[in-house]
């Protein structure tokens, strides 16, 4: 059940996800979000073998009260989150079947959620998945979470 879900089966359950997910050459769309306040996200863009993870780090899109501060974006930045100056985000990406590169990419979003946005529990995420082209909603069973449509 989820309310038992540690980060760790969690991260495990994203690694499986997004080779489902980018196994197929149309392009998905995943959102998982905080449910008490979905402006604290990560997204990904998944398809023909790829991963490509943003994390809501944006001054221009994030309300002040959850704008993430310097120490916090230095730590992110850290662990492998890269920034993206045109659109002022942190994103990382990876070949989803290369079995390290999907963990790495699944444990760079369990950091931004965890220690970015501070969300203490995967008990309390949520997720959206939909096709790029045609905004079709995909169910993401293999993450354990309530999907939001």
């Amino acid at each position: 059940m989820i309310h038992q879900m540690e980060w760790q089966d969690f991260e495990r359950r994203l690694d499986a996800a997004l080779l489902s997910l980018a196994s197929v050459p149309e392009e998905r769309i995943l959102i998982i979000s905080d449910s008490t306040q979905p402006k604290r996200y990560v997204q990904f863009l998944t398809g023909n073998e790829w991963a490509y993870a943003e994390v809501a780090s944006s001054k221009k899109y994030l309300p002040k009260e959850l704008r993430l501060s310097k120490e916090t974006l230095a730590a992110l930045k850290e662990s492998g989150w890269r920034l993206n100056r045109s659109i002022d985000n942190l994103f990382a990406e990876a070949k989803v079947t290369e079995p390290d590169k999907r963990a790495d990419i699944a444990g760079k979003a369990v950091i931004g959620l965890r220690d970015g946005h501070k969300v203490d529990s995967p008990a309390r995420l949520q997720y959206e998945c939909f096709t790029q082209i045609d905004g079709i909603s995909v169910a993401v069973p293999e993450l354990g979470l309530t999907g939001h449509h």
